[in-house]
């Protein structure tokens, strides 16, 4: 469902669906057996006058399988124009079923700097810090990153 009145803007999603796993860092070529998951999600969206906000919270339960997912999204920027300075943090974080081990977390910081060339293009220069928060027993720990991106996005 979507509710949108001037400025400001509200997303609410439900998804139920079926969802399978495979370790690929372990060598598995199988899949798991099909489990049940349901997304909740809610998102924000304000564009008023020069500035820009935009919050999104995300909540995935798969109990059935390993547990529950959490994220949240965090976002303002203003606009110079056609010009877009905008800064966002995101976190994510598993909560796994009793008796599970070492749960996956991290969160980026993104520093976004977006040229509208046009309505329906736009140049744009993102710079990311990924920090790793994942426990230590985890199967797979990720590291942390720092990624610059240069991009042309145009919609057709």
């Amino acid at each position: 469902m979507s509710l949108t009145h001037d400025w400001f803007g509200a997303r609410l999603v439900y998804i139920q669906s079926g969802t399978q796993n495979r370790l690929v860092s372990e060598g598995e070529s199988d899949f798991s057996e099909p489990k049940r998951q349901r997304i909740h999600g809610v998102s924000f969206n304000a564009d008023r006058g020069s500035w820009m906000a935009r919050a999104e919270f995300l909540y995935i339960d798969r109990t059935e399988d390993y547990g529950k997912d959490y994220s949240q999204l965090y976002a303002v920027g203003y606009h110079f124009g056609r010009l877009l300075p905008l800064v966002s943090y995101a976190n994510y974080r598993q909560k796994l079923n009793p008796g599970g081990v070492g749960a996956e977390a991290h969160s980026t910081l993104s520093m976004v700097l977006r040229y509208d060339r046009t309505d329906a293009s736009a140049f744009k220069l993102q710079f990311d810090y990924w920090k790793d928060k994942t426990d230590p027993g985890y199967i797979s720990l990720h590291g942390d990153a720092r990624v610059i991106t240069l991009s042309y996005d145009r919609v057709f």
